[in-house]
């Protein structure tokens, strides 16, 4: 395989693997460890993109020559489809965790042996210039990335760098009205703290029911016997992600490690905090649950 030849199989594969891997990710919902779920339309729309740009790409490579018949030249159109799509159609029916995985390196494989014989030649003079490495290597790093990176959602631990709020700068009247038409015990912590922030008289929520999950956090500006319930708030992407705490007196029971999820029920009092008026969970029960599917809230 020539220098040419190489270039091109390069880019056909890590056109593919980030394809694959993207399918992958929105298959398994995995997707929205990273990304704002509104973005989902797009990411199929880049995934369908780039499926094209692998498929025109090969065929390209595969175009006849006065020596090929076209009948050989239509099977090899037929092949090249098939061992591009067939990963796709593997997560499609799903299956164990291999199974895809093989499927990508059979459509690899079988693309890396239809270019060891080019499929049409070019002279000294029009040979196209292969991709620099230095190209290849920056088109190959978010796939890399995506390969190597842990699929684990943010936990208490990245508190330490990002903090933790007790208020929301997110919302206008609307999502507020939005937050006030869920009934009590559905309300999230995202939609507590808003209620909180903007309204004026925050004694109208005394009382209430709470039921809301979320990680354990325990915060030094908290006395003993209290912890945060909290969770991620994600506006874009998990680059953007800021944390949102609520405090939960444990009224009996151990109080769990940092990073237990946990369902906490109770009624809703108010303290203060910072010379803040946060909204106070009076918890008559906290129990441990595993994290949900959707780990992030959405403003």
């Amino acid at each position: 395989m020539n220098q040419e030849n190489r270039s091109f199989f390069a880019q056909y594969a890590i056109t593919t693997g980030i394809a694959f891997l993207l399918v992958e990710k929105l298959a398994d919902g995995k997707l929205s460890y990273y990304i704002n779920t509104r973005f989902f339309p797009l990411t199929v729309f880049a995934i369908l993109v780039l499926i094209l740009m692998a498929c025109f790409s090969i065929l390209r490579r595969l175009q006849p020559t006065q020596s090929q018949p076209k009948i050989r030249n239509f099977f090899k159109y037929l092949i090249a489809f098939f061992l591009i799509l067939f990963p796709y159609f593997l997560l499609s029916i799903g299956g164990t965790g291999w199974i895809p995985l093989a499927g990508l390196l059979v459509s690899l494989a079988g693309a890396f042996l239809m270019l060891i014989p080019a499929g049409h030649t070019h002279s000294p003079a029009k040979k196209e210039s292969a991709v620099p490495s230095l190209s290849l290597i920056f088109m190959s790093i978010p796939l890399i990335i995506g390969l190597i990176a842990s699929e684990q959602p943010l936990s208490s631990s990245a508190l330490d760098n990002r903090g933790l709020s007790l208020t929301s700068a997110l919302g206008s009247g609307q999502t507020v009205n939005s937050s006030l038409k869920v009934i009590e015990d559905d309300r999230t912590i995202l939609d507590w703290i808003k209620l909180f922030n903007y309204s004026e008289d925050h004694a109208q929520y005394a009382g209430s029911s709470v039921n809301v999950i979320g990680f354990v956090y325990h915060d030094a500006r908290l006395p003993e016997g209290q912890f945060m319930v909290s969770r991620f708030i994600i506006t874009c992407c998990v680059a953007d992600a800021f944390a949102l705490g609520m405090p939960v007196e444990a009224t009996t029971g151990k109080i769990p490690e940092d990073n237990t999820w946990v369902n906490v029920k109770g009624s809703l009092d108010i303290t203060t905090i910072d010379g803040k008026t946060v909204p106070l969970i009076l918890a008559s029960s906290i129990e441990t649950v595993n994290a949900p599917e959707q780990p992030y809230l959405y403003p």
